[in-house]
């Protein structure tokens, strides 16, 4: 004979839910982590993106494009954390040049970061081990919050946690959890719900603090984009130099020079149509009298030889 069926405790979804909702949010933004991944890949390995900048793309619309159109995927699913796994997208497409390869990063990212929400941040003790200075170096937590879903564990967790409550292992009650405000972002989670560790409590830092660091991962790795995408070769070996910022050029100061290679190339384009050795005046007023010497001997020869 069997015990008749009891009811499930009020707390039951609230449990399930702080318990399996960090593997299922976070699969569903890495789906747009590996979507954009492999397209911008594929687009540098099938030489794409060179053949729209040699008819005059720039390069800082080309990121700009696939940022906003990323973004309207990020908006359908969640805005900060997705938005922050889709700059590092773009930073980690700078490394690779293969799409098969991107792929596999992809899937790689995407065990990591499952593994880390659904056997840390799952667990309130696990969770909050990482703020535990007694128990984990500190240093630790310094370079896992360049991670994004690190970050989106850290938030997911403090708002689980005041949202479900907490099981009292010496006395066997449950300390129900007081929801969560938009109030709450700036407020610590009370050392009541909290484990402790060899009786010390971590000092666990505010939620509002975890949606900082994400915001701060948008723009560290849309900076790191910008930076690795001009110091590491194309796929024609094309690369500016690591100091490339410091150069004026960069930065369009130098337009007399700028010019001055427009008019030459115009006069370039326009003696080769024409098969003409005449000197035309532009290249008069924009080169010095050797170098135009030197150009009007080349030109002549190119003629004859036709």
């Amino acid at each position: 004979m069997k015990d008749w069926p009891k009811y499930a405790p009020t707390t039951a979804s609230d449990t399930v839910i702080s318990q399996l909702g960090p593997t299922f949010f976070f699969c569903a933004q890495m789906v747009i982590f590996i979507i954009q991944l492999n397209q911008i890949v594929t687009e540098k390995e099938k030489k794409l993106r060179e053949g729209m900048q040699m008819m005059g793309l720039w390069t800082s619309v080309y990121w700009i494009s696939n940022y906003i159109s990323g973004s309207i995927l990020v908006l359908i699913n969640a805005l900060v954390t997705s938005e922050s796994l889709l700059a590092m997208s773009f930073a980690l497409s700078t490394l690779v040049r293969k799409s098969n390869t991107a792929v596999l990063l992809g899937i790689f990212m995407f065990i990591i970061g499952l593994l880390f929400e659904n056997f840390v941040f799952s667990n309130s003790f696990v969770g909050f081990l990482w703020w535990e200075p007694h128990t984990v170096d500190i240093a630790g937590y310094y370079v896992l919050m360049f991670i994004p879903f690190f970050n989106f564990g850290h938030m997911f967790l403090d708002i689980s946690t005041r949202t479900t409550g907490k099981l009292d292992s010496l006395t066997g009650t449950y300390i129900a959890g007081d929801g969560f405000a938009w109030d709450d972002l700036y407020t610590k989670t009370s050392s009541k719900l909290l484990p402790t560790y060899g009786g010390y409590t971590p000092d666990v830092p505010n939620p509002v603090d975890a949606l900082g660091l994400m915001i701060m991962n948008v723009f560290f790795y849309l900076f790191l984009t910008w930076y690795l995408d001009c110091v590491i070769p194309n796929e024609f070996g094309k690369r500016l130099p690591p100091w490339f910022f410091l150069l004026p050029e960069y930065w369009g100061i130098s337009l007399l020079k700028s010019k001055h290679n427009s008019q030459v190339s115009d006069v370039w384009l326009q003696r080769v149509m024409d098969g003409s050795s005449k000197k035309l005046n532009l290249v008069a007023d924009v080169e010095e009298e050797g170098v135009s010497l030197e150009r009007e001997n080349a030109l002549n020869k190119g003629v004859e030889s036709l």
